[in-house]
Parts: structure tokens; sequence; C-alpha cells
């Protein structure tokens, strides 16, 4: 077992900075997501409120059960924080907890709660409301990144769909 202050001693110098840059793996390798992505969600919405054309996405297929609309992701993204703010033409929302879970062989997946507060012209239907979204950090035919995966709102809404993003800066 040995002498406990020497162990500790050790155990600090083996973390120290001059041997972390001797290390063959990353102390922490964690995708960079901040910056701006454009993109859509499509909404199981089917309430009292028709929603505006110019909210439309242009791949919008009128006869689905889903609705395709335009929304942007501002991220921010530091070493122990991270915030997303989520933007439509009805509503916006912001993170309220977030967390990146990235495991060797799978995308990294970016799983964060949120609070959305819609317009204020909006119906009640569209009152405030949380929610949740998982969205999975790809790469496309081109090799810009992507965000997509789901959401679902919580009670009072109960609305759910996809999510498909790409970063513009």
């Amino acid at each position: 077992m040995g002498n406990p202050v020497w162990n500790r001693i050790h155990f600090v110098r083996s973390f120290s900075l001059e041997n972390i840059g001797n290390s063959k793996k990353p102390l922490v390798s964690t995708s960079d997501l901040s910056g701006e992505w454009e993109g859509w969600i499509e909404t199981s919405y089917d309430g009292d409120y028709e929603i505006p054309e110019e909210a439309l996405h242009t791949d919008n297929d009128p006869d689905s059960d889903y609705t395709r609309m335009i929304g942007n992701l501002h991220i921010t993204q530091r070493w122990r924080k991270i915030n997303i703010h989520f933007v439509t033409y009805t509503s916006a929302s912001d993170s309220v907890g977030a967390t990146i879970l990235a495991s060797d062989g799978r995308w990294p997946t970016l799983s964060y709660q949120y609070e959305n507060q819609p317009d204020s012209d909006t119906p009640k239907t569209m009152s405030l409301h949380h929610g949740t979204t998982n969205l999975e950090l790809k790469k496309d035919e081109n090799e810009d990144d992507i965000l997509e995966g789901f959401y679902y709102t919580g009670n009072g809404r109960r609305n759910h769909g996809k999510m498909h993003f790409k970063r513009v800066d």
C-alpha cells in the first residue's frame, strides 16, 4: 500500500499538464456542435392553428400526416456547458439541460430537454411546453455536418416528429 502522502503526490503528478501532452489518446474527445444549423422539423401537430404558408419547408407534402416546417438551431458549446436555441416561424425554445453522448462505433448524439415559448399571437393550444430532443451527428454525401433525429413534447401538447439540420456556420 505504501505511504499515503506519496500515493497522493504520485496520483496528482500522473495527471499533470506535462503528461497530458504525452498521452496517445486525447483526454476528452467530443464533437464540437457550436454554430448555426438550418433545416426542418416534421411535426405531428394537428390542432386548431393553421401553420402559415411562409413557415412551411419547400419539401412539405400536404398529403402527409406530418407538416414539414422550416427550423433553425443555434448551438453554443463550451467545456462545461452547452446551450441550444431552436426557432421556427411560430415559436422558439431553449435547452434547459443537454448532454452529448459518444461511444465507439456510434454516431455522437445530442440529447436535450427544452422549454418552448410560442409567439404571443398563437392560440392557447400552442401554450408553453417542455419536450425532449435526440439528434445524431452524421455526415451527408458531401461530408457536411448533419444533425438528425426526433423530438417529443410533454403533457399538454403530445406532439412528436423528426428533425433534420445542416451546419451552415
